[in-house]
């Protein structure tokens, strides 16, 4: 079977910010999860889902379409745009999946798409995405909102991000969220952001002779402070990336990266027919809070290698462990 294999990013400052991975938990934390109860399971699974979708969506909607189709088999879905979603937040048998503010605290602002269930008046909380602005759009708000320590309301930043352009909300990131949404819910299954699992020692090895697909907001990461803030939203120039990429990835298989955007590693995974592998980074800027590397199977969501450190800027030593395994050595 051929397979493609690329590397995806997050960085986070302060805040959780992912590409393909999924909350499926009744909380909104991030580092835990508690179970769900069966009878909430069972009334999602026999609910319709309504998938609202924004203006910025509209002209990739048959993307987004198709993204489902491949991956979700659990309920019935309808598309409906956010303008209606007043109309079917409360409707009986009804589930929705929607953008909005869930934290909104000392200025710590947290843009989801989020999926609930109400049944019986109650509104139940089944999953949620966190989704990442680009820098135009983090700046434009920014400057909205005014007093960035100021508490505000839903209502008051909603409008804002009405028309925000965001990097993970793209049909292919879609395309894993949706695949990890079917598999744990078929389950009954919650499941944290991110966890630690036992190398697969089979795919692993695949990576010594398959391409990887490297986003290029990777190369934004090898410095701590100031270039931080010039690549929020993911933005790095393809200067940057031929000068970081040789010293980064010195120790990877020779001719086997190469770098691409958000939006092609986007297409890339919404159609392709084979497994697709990425690696995956939640860069925590504190000395105390461990970062997260991981690469994912990008058809199922799932990590097949993970590895927990505390790092303030990334380093080709990071990926030492990764190397030490695709050239067969598993040994602790």
């Amino acid at each position: 079977m051929k397979k493609i294999f690329c590397i995806g990013l997050i960085t986070l400052f302060c805040k959780q910010l992912v590409l393909g991975q999924v909350n499926i938990s009744p909380l909104y934390l991030y580092d835990r999860v508690d179970p769900f109860k069966p009878e909430i399971i069972a009334k999602f699974k026999s609910s319709t889902m309504a998938f609202f979708y924004r203006k910025n969506e509209e002209g990739k909607l048959d993307e987004f379409k198709k993204a489902f189709s491949q991956m979700w088999n659990l309920t019935k879905v309808e598309f409906v745009s956010i303008d209606k979603l007043g109309e079917y937040e409360k409707k009986p048998n009804y589930s929705y999946f929607a953008p909005t503010v869930f934290t909104v605290s000392q200025g710590s602002i947290d843009y989801v798409y989020g999926l609930w269930l109400y049944d019986g008046g109650k509104r139940y909380k089944i999953a949620d995405i966190p989704l990442k602005l680009t820098k135009e759009s983090h700046d434009e708000i920014n400057s909205k909102r005014g007093d960035r320590t100021k508490e505000h309301t839903q209502t008051e930043l909603m409008p804002l991000y009405a028309s925000a352009n965001f990097v993970n909300l793209l049909p292919g990131y879609f395309k894993m969220y949706v695949a990890q949404l079917n598999m744990y819910l078929k389950k009954g299954e919650p499941k944290k952001l991110y966890k630690e699992v036992e190398p697969n020692e089979t795919e692993i090895k695949n990576l010594k002779e398959k391409t990887l697909y490297v986003p290029k907001a990777v190369f934004g990461l090898t410095d701590y402070g100031s270039y931080y803030a010039e690549s929020y939203g993911l933005v790095v120039s393809d200067e940057r990336v031929n000068k970081e990429l040789p010293k980064l990835f010195k120790k990877y298989p020779a001719g086997k990266i190469k770098p691409v955007s958000e939006q092609e590693l986007s297409d890339l995974i919404l159609n392709a027919t084979e497994d697709i592998y990425f690696l995956q980074i939640n860069l925590r800027y504190s000395t105390t809070l461990q970062s997260y590397i991981g690469v994912i199977n990008a058809k199922t969501g799932e990590p097949i290698y993970t590895d927990m450190r505390n790092m303030l800027k990334l380093k080709p030593s990071h990926f030492e462990g990764l190397i030490k395994k695709i050239n067969g050595d598993f040994s602790k």
